[in-house]
């Protein structure tokens, strides 16, 4: 046995069973003292009953229950991290054993006060405060208590502890306090003369005293052994323990059960995946049921042909009834969007077993017929052959194995290209003094390999000018091999047939920041536009000067211009002006074509020349 606490070296520790027997006796008789004996000789001045602690344990077994449901509901039911590692049965093990081992002590306690020969509880006399709620007696000397606090209730504080005893009257309390003062005072008194008899009657554990707490081993009352059996104890213990993984086991069960609830009630893809890639115990159920629904709903809001596609791959054969649908379904709303004629033909190309497919040639002779009525209300008039030729022509076009009306070109450079190169070299083209920059010739500019690229740029002005007549995209135009006289008879497709001359206008140009002079260009047009099987045509000619003054913007130079220039010019900038030139020409072909068809603003058409 331990002879002090380690709170306080004024503490004494007694073991009741190795006391005098004549204390022990003595203890025995004043611990079961009547309540109304308090203060009367011999017995305690103050006694506070023994009340059985167990708010620690419970507050113990609740503060690590709630560990326990604290690393519980940590991810408990999240879609994506639902499961504890095993890891987690060492925790749970560790929390169930210590709150078996807890309990047991709980359930135990009752038992070991019931052991006691003496009544349970803390009591003052006039020389310590004796804790005695077990075998172990708790002696706290008086002489060390720091102040005593008196209303209802008296308590004496000690350097560790305090020690409340209920009187339950004020001025009671205050009479047992004065009672405790004289009663040490006498004790005092009883030392110092060595009066025995007195410290006997005043002191109870005076027999013990004298032999300075001496162990004895002598017959009489004892506490006795509780007889715990250690065997049952760490039984129970390890029983707890085990128990962690089936808890464990159960938390992880019910966490998925959970988990796989939101994922399916929430029917999001993402969530639905989320799950899948946990591993959970419904995961085959989400990959071959949940996710492909999922998904097909997802493409469903999308409301695209391509997500109905895209999900009909990914997952051949699931759903295939409802997917089909929607597909059919989307496949019709794409049918109705599509509006124009080239992407009529793309979805016929597209999704040849749609539905709608058959639907497609139809609804380009609508389209085309309605672009007719259009063009029935602003035709130009001047000329009776221009609206049959027109209509001619939209469905000669409709018939056509291109569908398109085909651009051919004839160029005819003039010889005065080459003369007026001859003059830019000998120096006879500067009225005005020498052009700083030098002379840049023209007609290498005009060659087949830089000719070429101008008559495509002219083919999308051209289709731009049939666009503003019939409506965009209803006449596509494509660039065509270049045309012999000959050809102008008897086309097999719709075209239109381009032959131009190139020759110098007699004027030159300098640039004002190159200082180059260059040669003005003029281009002569003479074209026909002719049916299969029509002998009608419509023909016009066109001649556009350069213009006094013009500008040159390089940061929009058509790349395919710019490369072509590049491969056959040494000075490529040169180019660029000839373009401009050649270019505006075009643009003007355009205009003209499109007068020739339709009335202006101001309702006039344009003179030109519809023959049979």
């Amino acid at each position: 046995m331990v002879p002090f606490l380690a709170a306080g070296t004024y503490v004494r520790r007694v073991d009741f069973d190795k006391l005098p027997r004549t204390t022990r006796e003595r203890l025995i008789d004043v611990f079961r003292l009547p309540a109304d004996a308090v203060g009367h000789e011999g017995a305690p001045l103050f006694v506070r009953p023994y009340a059985r602690a167990w708010q620690g344990p419970v507050a113990s077994c609740v503060i690590l229950g709630g560990v326990c449901l604290a690393f519980g509901a940590r991810g408990f039911g999240d879609v994506g991290r639902h499961a504890q590692s095993s890891l987690h049965v060492v925790l749970y093990a560790a929390v169930l054993g210590i709150v078996a081992f807890v309990v047991r002590r709980l359930v135990l306690a009752p038992r070991r006060v019931s052991m006691l020969p003496f009544a349970p509880g803390t009591y003052a006399f006039a020389s310590d405060v004796i804790v005695a709620e077990s075998r172990e007696l708790r002696v706290y000397p008086l002489s060390e208590c720091k102040h005593t606090e008196v209303d209802d209730s008296v308590t004496f504080v000690f350097p560790d502890r305090r020690f409340r005893f209920e009187v339950g009257d004020r001025e009671l309390a205050r009479q047992r306090s004065l009672a405790l003062t004289r009663v040490r005072e006498s004790l005092g008194v009883s030392r110092a003369a060595g009066d025995a008899k007195a410290l006997l009657k005043i002191d109870p554990l005076f027999f013990a005293r004298v032999r300075d707490f001496e162990a004895i081993d002598e017959d009489g009352p004892r506490v006795g052994p509780v007889h715990a059996n250690p065997t049952r104890a760490a039984a129970l213990v390890l029983i707890a323990a085990v128990a962690g993984l089936p808890l464990w086991w159960i938390r992880n069960r019910a966490s998925d059960e959970v988990a796989f609830w939101r994922a399916s009630r929430d029917g999001h893809r993402s969530a639905l995946e989320t799950y899948a890639a946990s591993g959970g115990r419904h995961t085959q159920t989400v990959r071959d049921v949940l996710l492909p629904g999922a998904e097909l709903e997802e493409a469903k809001r999308q409301g695209t042909v391509v997500a109905a596609e895209a999900f009909m791959a990914t997952h051949p054969g699931v759903l295939d009834a409802e997917a089909k649908a929607l597909l059919m379904e989307r496949l019709h709303e794409e049918f109705e969007r599509r509006n124009t004629v080239p992407s009529l033909r793309e979805f016929a190309e597209k999704w040849p077993a749609a539905a709608d497919a058959s639907r497609v040639a139809s609804k380009i002779r609508d389209l085309r017929e309605a672009a007719l009525a259009a063009f029935h209300a602003r035709a130009n008039t001047s000329d009776s052959n221009v609206v049959p030729i027109a209509e001619a022509l939209v469905r000669a076009v409709d018939r056509a194995p291109a569908g398109a009306v085909l651009v051919r070109f004839r160029r005819s450079p003039l010889p005065s290209l080459a003369s007026a190169d001859k003059l830019l070299a000998t120096g006879l083209l500067e009225e005005t003094g020498p052009a700083r920059g030098g002379g840049a010739e023209v007609s290498k500019h005009f060659d087949e390999a830089q000719s070429t690229p101008r008559e495509r740029a002219a083919v999308r002005a051209l289709a731009s000018g049939f666009g503003r007549v019939f409506g965009a995209d209803m006449i596509p135009v494509v660039f065509g091999a270049p045309f012999e006289a000959k050809e102008l008879a008897s086309p097999a497709v719709p075209t239109m047939f381009v032959a131009y001359d190139i020759g110098w206008s007699g004027a030159t140009y300098v640039g004002r920041d190159s200082g180059r002079r260059f040669v003005g260009v003029v281009v002569k047009f003479d074209v026909t536009l002719k049916v299969p099987g029509d002998p009608r045509a419509v023909h016009f000619t066109l001649r556009v000067e350069p213009p006094e003054a013009f500008s040159v913007d390089y940061a929009s130079w058509d790349p395919s211009l710019r490369a072509a220039a590049s491969a056959s010019s040494e000075r490529p900038e040169d180019a660029r002006v000839y373009d401009v030139m050649a270019l505006r020409a075009f643009d003007q072909l355009s205009a003209k074509l499109e007068s020739m068809l339709v009335l202006a603003p101001n309702g006039e058409g344009s003179p030109g020349s519809a023959r049979r």
